[in-house]
């Protein structure tokens, strides 16, 4: 297992042999690379080389969906994005290692490349270190850039960066939630999102002077980012940035009683935590809790725990909602009680059951069809942790169905997530 991933995102570059070779010239850690050819493939095809990492994509799912892929393919601990015509410094990733620590983002000291040349090209202009987000949330160089005497500051905060190289823990991409092809679209505010996704979490973006990477200063005219994509991602920032700091689950039944709603189901309730939570805070709510309380087939969650613990949960579940004259607790699995509940007449799900694959996509499935239009359909546990595969299930349920908006909670870990059926 390597200790860095590079990851490259590529479609039609005719420079992205001469990006990986830069990379294998100047590494002096153990560096792989794993390119996503993003609907093509290159003439003449890439060399061979045992830490060269190949994804192919049939058709074209854009910028974010092939560095998400990379990420999830990555074992690595740390991974660095690099557009696929870029030159770097020697000894890179060793320089990046040492400066990354805690909750950061490193970027790199940008220069200009000539990639036909392969040089680096002789301008009156100095490297980039200073950028900083206008009022329209757009990245712009600055006059710091020009002052000599900040070359000593090896490494500064930054909150505007171009996202063609960025460095960081494997780990905190994933806690971050980063990049969402769902909200912001396939392409566009790459580098926006993950500022302002790090600076709600109290983490750091830097600019790391002590290494940098030359990129093709003139830009790629092989690849055009859709407008409607660009777009869609400059809509959905200036949302995101209004989001409030929290807005966790207990506020997400709230959202549901300012909703009007009424009537809705719980699927997987355990404890009655949150059923507990959503009674208490709908006056009147009509709520099915529904949990087998047993050993569900092939669930690792459900058989690990055991006969006599489930027992205890359901004991404690009973009690709980028995103040709740509106609550019914429904000792079943979900596809069985589901058979029994009319399309279209519940105003929520909040789906928190198996975290297993099949399980959360056949729930996602079969009780969305049971939420009216204008109602949510919404769950738990947003995260990627071990035998759970809500994050795979939901956001292919959202790009199967054409699900316009997707949206979480702010938990560091276990966030809800929801979708307003239309």
């Amino acid at each position: 297992m390597s200790t860095i991933s590079v990851i490259i995102p590529s479609k039609d570059e005719p420079y992205l042999q001469k990006t990986i070779d830069d990379i294998f010239k100047n590494s002096h850690e153990d560096t792989e690379v794993i390119a996503v050819l993003d609907g093509y493939w290159p003439n003449p095809p890439l060399n061979n080389n045992d830490k060269l990492h190949v994804l192919h994509r049939g058709g074209s799912n854009g910028m974010r969906n092939a560095i998400n892929s990379a990420v999830e393919l990555s074992r690595s601990e740390y991974i660095m994005k690099l557009d696929a015509h870029c030159m770097l410094d020697d000894g890179f990733d060793s320089k990046l290692l040492a400066d990354c620590k805690g909750n950061t983002i490193l970027i790199p000291t940008r220069k200009r490349l000539d990639p036909v040349k392969w040089e680096i090209t002789e301008t009156n202009k100095r490297d980039v270190n200073y950028m900083e987000l206008d009022s329209e949330n757009r990245g712009r160089i600055i006059k710091k850039n020009d002052d000599p005497k900040l070359d000593s500051e090896k490494i500064v905060e930054t909150n505007a960066f171009q996202g063609s190289c960025y460095f960081m823990k494997r780990s905190y991409y994933k806690k971050l939630g980063l990049l969402d092809d769902i909200n912001f679209g396939q392409s566009g505010h790459e580098a926006q999102e993950i500022y302002f996704k790090v600076a709600k979490n109290g983490g750091k973006v830097l600019r790391d002077k002590n290494t940098w990477y030359a990129h093709w200063h003139k830009g790629n005219k092989n690849v055009v980012i859709s407008g409607k994509e660009v777009k869609k991602s400059r809509e959905y920032m200036k949302e995101f940035i209004k989001q409030p700091k929290a807005f966790k689950r207990r506020q997400l039944a709230g959202l549901f009683r300012d909703m009007g709603f009424k009537k809705g189901a719980e699927i997987g309730v355990r404890h009655a935590k949150y059923s507990t939570i959503l009674c208490e805070t709908i006056p009147g709510l009509d709520l099915m809790s529904i949990d087998p309380y047993t050993m569900v087939f092939q669930d690792k969650r459900s058989n690990e725990l055991g006969v006599e613990k489930t027992n205890e949960f359901y004991e404690e579940a009973k009690e709980k909602l028995s103040k709740f004259p509106g609550c019914k607790l429904i000792k079943k699995e979900s596809l069985q009680a589901v058979q029994d509940v009319p399309y279209e007449s519940l105003d929520f799900v909040y789906i928190d059951g198996s975290h297993e694959f099949d399980y959360v996509m056949c729930d996602i499935i079969e009780w969305s069809k049971r939420v009216r239009k204008g109602g949510i359909v919404s769950g738990h546990d947003y995260y990627r942790f071990k035998d759970a595969a809500v994050v795979d299930s939901v956001d292919m349920y959202v790009k199967q169905h054409g699900v316009k908006k997707l949206s979480l909670t702010t938990e560091k870990n276990a966030k809800s997530w929801y979708f307003i059926k239309e």
